[in-house]
């Protein structure tokens, strides 16, 4: 809010040699209100998860084209790290059943993340098919000329991937992310800004749609993997999202709140 206040008055004060230079102001003090309204958003959704207001509404929804618009988001600051992106383009549509701007709340928070944490190399997004989100440790991965003979094994969930060469995370810290407001204190991220909500909020949403959310580093400097599993809609529930007016109804799923008795 200060660096906002700041470069407004600098510019209303004519403080600034040209008009160059007030745009400089100007571009600051829109960045950081981006910046703080997504810190507001944020406070905002963990306070309704922790109250268990937090709603979604689960439909049938196409898990490719939800993949193809985050990674769109994302490529100009992809592009200005000079970093390198490997995304799958699927040659079969990825049906799930979820909160559409949810999930790409989730994917723009992991994508985001891998960027800000990497200085140099790669980050790359992966789909694959389980035939149970226990074998997640060995997927096939998706055929981008698959056929229908390639089905037959009948997959029950679909494994989203995020892997980036950034500055990786010490293994006794991993599982301390997914809590409220933590964030690892080290030399190499004390430098990054954040309000430690991002994973939290994004392991609600996914649990929300049935699914689950990983996260994983061999250790300091070797990079960073985010896996989330989703189930795959069934046959009929696929055929009533492509019949559109006749498609069921949005479910809505709410958080329980952790001071609710059963």
């Amino acid at each position: 809010m200060n660096a906002i206040i700041g470069c407004i008055r600098l510019v209303r004060d004519g403080c600034c040699d040209d008009r160059a230079e007030e745009l400089e102001f100007l571009n600051r003090a829109d960045q950081a209100a981006i910046h703080l309204l997504k810190i507001i958003n944020d406070i905002l959704d963990i306070a309704k998860i922790e109250s268990g207001t937090l709603a979604l509404a689960l439909e049938p929804i196409e898990l490719g084209a939800i993949i193809q618009e985050v990674v769109e988001l994302q490529t100009l600051q992809i592009q200005q790290k000079g970093l390198s992106l490997m995304a799958p383009t699927l040659s079969q549509p990825v049906w799930i059943n979820g909160d559409r701007n949810k999930l790409k709340q989730v994917l723009l928070n992991i994508l985001y993340n891998a960027i800000k944490f990497t200085e140099e190399g790669t980050i790359s997004v992966q789909v694959n098919y389980l035939s149970s989100p226990a074998i997640a440790a060995a997927p096939e991965p998706v055929k981008t000329d698959a056929t229908d003979t390639d089905f037959e094994s009948r997959p029950t969930h679909v494994m989203l991937t995020i892997q980036d060469t950034g500055i990786g995370i010490d293994p006794s810290n991993q599982k301390k992310l997914f809590r409220p407001f933590v964030m690892v204190d080290g030399s190499t991220t004390r430098r990054f800004e954040g309000t430690g909500l991002g994973l939290a909020i994004s392991k609600n949403l996914v649990e929300l749609m049935n699914g689950s959310i990983t996260l994983m580093s061999e250790g300091v400097g070797r990079g960073t993997s985010v896996q989330i599993t989703l189930p795959l809609l069934v046959d009929s529930e696929i055929l009533y999202a492509l019949q559109g007016s006749q498609s069921p109804q949005a479910a809505e799923v709410k958080t329980a709140s952790p001071h609710s008795v059963p």
